[in-house]
């Protein structure tokens, strides 16, 4: 007799990605003719494939299955199962592979501080943070809010920036209308996604 193990037994990988699992026969009771391993995926309409087709290996041998997604691989739940046979003996054993969708490049933009405090004829400096995911670069454009409603400035505007940190100044005169404004950083990168981030500013 001998047995089948696949290591490891649980495995995830996003769509376009591949996985190696880990095969290997044991013999049990002095077993020593050499078995073929051949591998399944179930549901086989999911879009994955593997290499190779079979394996032949003798006991205490290990070798790899190498299974394949793409772009098109259903994000799915699959059992990979492995059946080792020889003329009389047929035995399995099997894992499970997640195929999730692929991680689109994204960005998040913040500011800080939050908050801002003028009087009369000033300037203050504020930030936006990018955060960057997923391998997302290129540059963003980054405009303001208008400030005609206040009387007030923020340059630049707009700003194209390649690095995580841009920074912005208000100024203010002494023609500035008091009161409590929220000004909004609009954000958008060359693929056209948009975020926005916004401080709240007193004018006094």
């Amino acid at each position: 007799m001998f047995y089948v193990t696949v290591n490891p037994i649980l495995g995830l990988i996003t769509s376009g990605q591949s996985a190696q699992l880990k095969v290997r026969v044991d013999p049990v009771n002095g077993f020593n003719s050499p078995v073929t391993l051949t591998p399944v995926i179930k549901p086989a309409e999911g879009g994955l494939s593997y290499d190779p087709a079979t394996l032949r290996l003798l006991p205490g041998e290990e070798a790899e299955i190498n299974v394949h997604s793409t772009s098109a691989t259903k994000r799915d739940v699959y059992e990979i199962i492995v059946s080792g046979t020889t003329p009389n003996l047929t035995t399995s054993a099997s894992a499970s592979l997640t195929v999730l969708a692929p991680q689109v490049p994204d960005y998040q933009v913040s500011t800080f501080p939050a908050e801002q405090q003028v009087t009369g004829k000033s300037k203050v400096t504020v930030y936006v943070r990018i955060e960057r995911r997923y391998s997302h670069d290129g540059p963003i454009t980054i405009t303001p809010s208008e400030t005609k409603s206040w009387g007030g400035t923020i340059t630049p505007s707009p700003l194209i920036t390649h690095v995580n940190i841009a920074k912005f100044e208000i100024s203010t005169d002494k023609k500035s209308k008091p009161g409590s404004y929220q000004i909004q950083f609009s954000c958008i990168d060359v693929n056209g996604v948009m975020r926005n981030t916004t401080i709240n500013l007193m004018v006094k």
